[in-house]
């Protein structure tokens, strides 16, 4: 998940992973999997950075612990 300003000022979360483009055109839009747009104050290189971070957290998450202890 990150955060971005939609350009009322408000701050809102969207689920990164549902991303599919990033728009430039002059305002920043996020174009999502279903179809809607979100027109965003942040900049195309402050939301990529964004997303990048989330992946990066994401795949460092320790994941669940197996127990292999065949006891």
């Amino acid at each position: 998940m990150i955060e971005v300003t939609k350009l009322n000022g408000e701050n809102i979360i969207v689920n990164a992973d549902h991303i599919e483009s990033v728009e430039a055109q002059p305002d920043t839009a996020l174009v999502l999997g279903n179809g809607k747009r979100i027109v965003i104050r942040n900049e195309v290189s402050d939301v990529v950075r964004k997303v990048i971070e989330y992946q990066r957290a994401i795949r460092m998450a320790p994941g669940p612990r197996v127990n292999t202890d065949p006891k």
